[in-house]
């Protein structure tokens, strides 16, 4: 049976969410009278086909994908000059003798989605990626409603501080965080969420909180910047590690990818001529006071620990929370994967050396570099029973940090809680999912084309990697599957909607180009840019989807 239902979430995966983006397309030029002559599930050769008016509908050989090709999507120009390209010319006018009458081809212009305003292009364009994340809120919200069991919050226990900042900080190992300014908190994603916000939004200097500690309550006062003299009302952080950062999120990533590897980075930080003290300049006019002219702010340099750069968000590099070693996911094609370890299993000894804590896992792993480690897990069989199983792992270096270890297991802690909410709240969680997984999404993008190769190799999947992660999320259950349903949903539209040629995202650019120069582009330039991008596309698909035979090579041995 789980079998079946792996095979089933994979055929359910692709179907519904090709079906859903292409039915986007399809509703919005049905819409406004643009002609669709094929809707297709899937590529290639045609397994069934079936006309209804003026629309083919069939199903294609190569299930991954599909396309509906839209009537006039290209310039008459730029249609000429690619079947000119593709198809001998002799042969193409004996294909197509019959003439066309003028009230045939005012028809076909009409029914062109070259005639078409601006808002409907892009409409049309953008209707499928509108549909998969409309289906990706939809799940959200309903898996809100129905509800399901989630991972208990991580306490707000502090197992952990890093002895690099150990003495700048307040905090202690043992502290229990109870509140953050006037905001009572009980997990750790509360506490440093809302540290970060009362730093920010007060421009404080320290944050009050009240903590437990050595069993008793008490006020305690938390630096809220660790770099040295920096004025959260003046100052501002504008780069680190020889990178601009617009935002203090994107200081914490670079500070966090340097945290382990050097012993500290460089910032700048830009002052306000104001504050350094700055006179107004020049004369007044008729017994006005003199306007102060604008001079650039002040750039100071200095080098700082890793965690110092990541400024109000120093916590989240800093401070360890005591939890569970309760193992949430166990990433593909990687030690721990290979070794037999599981999604659920609770490592209790490694080595033989008792393990409690996620943090004393954590550290074990990382120091074992180079070796083979024995891992002692508890494991939940189908009948509800615990049993300890032996394994054995060889830790390698992580592509990112290579001075530690690392086998490919991500901690969480257990499903014990029940999440439910009534309808209004589930629409709220269901359209902040899809935002925050959207710019997650983005977010991750971006970080892993700028990390090594072996990480970019380890990260990108093609068809294979998606069907195994749906195959694994569908045999674990149904909460599990529509996750993964849902976000497939998002990545597949933020993907589309990427400015890229054959992309929606690359439509949708050309659109907005013609429409601000008020003419078409040339057609040998879109010819050729459409050309190149089509072959290059081949070859990333070639390359990923060898790419994910060679890393999934292993489970055939």
């Amino acid at each position: 049976m789980e079998f079946l239902r792996g095979i089933f979430g994979i055929v359910f995966l692709f179907s519904v969410a090709i079906f859903v983006h292409e039915f986007g397309h399809f509703f919005f030029a049905k819409l406004f009278g643009v002609g669709v002559e094929t809707f297709s599930i899937g590529f290639g050769k045609k397994l069934w086909r079936r006309r209804w008016g003026d629309t083919e509908y069939c199903i294609s050989a190569i299930p991954f994908g599909g396309y509906v090709k839209l009537r006039g999507i290209l310039s008459k120009e730029v249609e000429s000059l690619l079947d000119d390209q593709g198809a001998d010319k002799a042969d193409a006018d004996k294909t197509d003798s019959k003439p066309h009458s003028l009230s045939d081809s005012v028809m076909e212009e009409v029914h062109a989605l070259r005639s078409k305003a601006y808002w409907q292009k892009l409409l049309i364009f953008s209707g499928g990626c509108i549909n998969n994340l409309l289906t990706a809120a939809v799940v959200f919200f309903l898996m809100g409603v129905v509800g399901f069991d989630a991972p208990a919050p991580i306490p707000a226990e502090i197992e952990k501080v890093d002895p690099a900042v150990a003495e700048q900080v307040e905090l202690r190992a043992g502290d229990t965080i109870h509140q953050v300014g006037e905001t009572t908190v009980s997990a750790f994603g509360e506490f440093l969420s809302e540290f970060s916000r009362y730093a920010l939004a007060y421009k404080a200097r320290s944050v009050p909180l009240t903590i437990t500690r050595d069993n008793t309550s008490q006020p305690l006062l938390v630096r809220s910047w660790l770099i040295p003299n920096f004025s959260p009302d003046t100052d501002r952080l504008v780069e680190v590690d020889g990178q601009r950062v617009r935002n203090i999120s994107a200081a914490a990533r670079l500070a966090d990818r340097a945290s382990g590897q050097k012993p500290t980075v460089p910032v700048k930080i830009a002052r306000s001529p104001a504050s350094a003290g700055e006179e107004p300049t020049g004369g007044g006019v008729f017994g006005c006071a003199p306007m102060p002219q604008k001079s650039p702010p002040e750039i100071r340099e200095l080098d700082v620990h890793a965690i110092a750069a990541a400024g109000p968000l120093w916590p989240a590099l800093a401070c360890e929370p005591r939890s569970s070693p309760f193992i949430g996911m166990v990433l593909p094609n990687l030690p721990a994967e290979r070794a037999g370890l599981q999604t659920g299993d609770t490592i209790v000894a490694i080595d033989g050396v008792p393990i409690a804590t996620r943090l004393q896992a954590t550290e074990t792993i990382r120091r074992a570099l180079g070796r083979e480690i024995e891992v002692l897990v508890k494991r939940r069989t189908k009948d509800g029973a615990d049993k300890l199983v032996s394994v054995r792992v060889p830790v390698r270096p992580d592509p990112e940090k290579p001075n530690r270890g690392q086998i490919g297991i991500v901690f969480s802690q257990p499903l014990t809680e029940r999440f439910h909410l009534p309808p209004p709240q589930a629409a709220v969680y269901a359209f902040s999912r899809v935002w925050a997984i959207s710019i997650g999404y983005l977010v991750t993008v971006g970080d892993i084309l700028r990390s090594s190769f072996q990480t970019v190799r380890e990260n990108i999947g093609g068809p294979v990697a998606i069907s195994r992660f749906g195959y694994d999320a569908a045999k674990r259950g149904w909460k599990w599957f529509f996750d993964f349903f849902a976000m497939f949903n998002i990545i597949l539209a933020i993907t589309n909607l990427l400015p890229l040629p054959v992309f929606d995202g690359g439509h949708i650019l050309f659109a907005t180009i013609e429409a601000v120069a008020r003419r078409p582009l040339p057609a040998w330039l879109l010819a050729r840019i459409y050309q190149a991008f089509i072959i290059l596309l081949i070859a990333l698909a070639v390359a990923v989807t060898l790419n994910d035979i060679l890393m999934n090579s292993w489970r055939l041995l």
